[in-house]
């Protein structure tokens, strides 16, 4: 009879990183960006020993932010450059096509570009099918811009 396979062994946290990982999984929905860019940051360095507990919290999670912060952390897209276009320009916002979800994720920052110069900036606010809604970080984005994200 075929011995079983030996149960994966649970990680232990000392009680400061367990109050570090729920401090950054709580930052997660904070309403300051900055804030839950430091939490994403935070919680990618604590690496793989914490991803049980960030599949559970991303089971628990209902806001779309936090979940998408979180499958970003659990699945990391291959390092590399992702060049799309700007469909519409608006108000202090673009519409970028993406092609999949799988290209880009909320908090992607592209670079955008008209010709061969820099005009703007700006920061993935929500991704759909092969949509992306942005919002501007500096410049003046238009209709037809190339947009190249910054690793």
């Amino acid at each position: 009879m075929p011995a079983k396979a030996a149960a994966p062994k649970a990680t232990v946290l000392t009680s400061k990183a367990e109050e570090e990982l729920r401090g950054a999984l709580n930052a997660l929905g904070s309403d300051d960006f900055e804030e839950r860019e430091e939490a994403s940051r935070k919680l990618k360095e604590m690496g793989t020993e914490v991803h049980a507990k960030l599949k559970a919290s991303l089971e628990a999670a209902k806001d779309p932010e936090v979940r998408s912060r979180l499958l970003s952390i659990l699945n990391p897209r291959p390092v590399g450059s992702v060049k799309t276009t700007v469909l519409v320009a608006h108000d202090g916002w673009v519409v970028l096509e993406t092609g999949s979800t799988e290209n880009v994720k909320v908090g992607d920052r592209f670079a955008i570009r008209r010709e061969e110069s820099s005009v703007g900036a700006v920061t993935v606010h929500r991704v759909s099918e092969e949509l992306a809604l942005a919002v501007v970080l500096a410049g003046e984005p238009a209709h037809g811009d190339q947009a190249v994200s910054q690793k």
